[in-house]
């Protein structure tokens, strides 16, 4: 489910009235109470690898598990894998949901999973 959390907010006005006489006095009044719901996601994420380690000219598979445990959609979200020192991506090499995704070159370490 998705986590709601309500917010309260209310103002408090504080202002001088001046009577025809002249005479002033000080005057308090709130605002009206007004509450905002604001839905958080719970999102998991698991990243694993095939191997431990690797030398030159190996390749390593890592898998990425994004999980949405809430009833809300989400949309355009991104996802980033740090890349190692001396280490390059295999162009093509990226699927979602076992099918290729093709992703912009100059971001090439950035997958957009919707």
């Amino acid at each position: 489910g998705v986590k709601i959390m309500l917010i309260q907010n209310q103002s408090n006005i504080t202002y001088n009235e001046v009577m025809p006489s002249g005479e002033k006095s000080l005057k308090n009044v709130k605002s009206n109470l007004v509450i905002t719901e604001i839905l958080s996601y719970m999102v998991s994420k698991i990243i694993s690898c095939d191997k431990t380690s690797v030398q030159e000219g190996e390749t390593a598979c890592n898998t990425v598990t994004i999980t949405n445990s809430s009833s809300t959609k989400m949309f355009n979200n991104i996802f980033k894998i740090p890349q190692l020192n001396g280490a390059s991506f295999v162009e093509g090499s990226v699927k979602k949901m076992k099918f290729p995704c093709p992703i912009m070159t100059q971001y090439k370490d950035l997958l957009s999973l919707t």
